[in-house]
């Protein structure tokens, strides 16, 4: 799913923790949570135009439910996997969004502040 979205990394500092890619042609979204050297996190968010919006911990807290999802992880859903807990981020994050133009696709990046860990989420709709 990486090289699927970024390509080859730079070097071998990718560490994919977990993935959920889409599981059926009415699924909405695919989630990947994954850590990376500074200068890879650097090489993906020049990929496309994202818009940047920095998040403290209350923006965090109310991106998602506080509590990972109580879905079942074999259920189609637009609620995010159990294991998507944006609060290991730290305090704060930065948010990039990328909305492709005249489509119903998006790309939304939240990444800690030192670079090294990521939460990333393709939504089609």
């Amino acid at each position: 799913m990486y090289s699927g979205f970024f390509g080859n990394p730079l070097d071998s500092c990718v560490q994919i923790l977990n993935s959920r890619d889409t599981r059926a042609l009415d699924d909405c979204c695919m989630w990947l949570h994954f850590k990376v050297c500074p200068q890879e996190s650097k090489r993906i968010l020049s990929q496309v135009p994202y818009s940047l919006k920095p998040m403290g911990k209350k923006e965090i807290a109310m991106e998602f439910p506080e509590l990972p999802s109580s879905i079942d992880e074999d259920i189609i859903s637009t609620d995010p996997p159990k294991w998507w807990i944006l609060r290991q981020l730290g305090d704060s994050c930065l948010k990039y969004e990328y909305f492709r133009p005249n489509e119903d696709y998006a790309q939304v990046v939240y990444i800690s502040m030192d670079s090294s860990e990521i939460f990333y989420r393709v939504t089609t709709w």
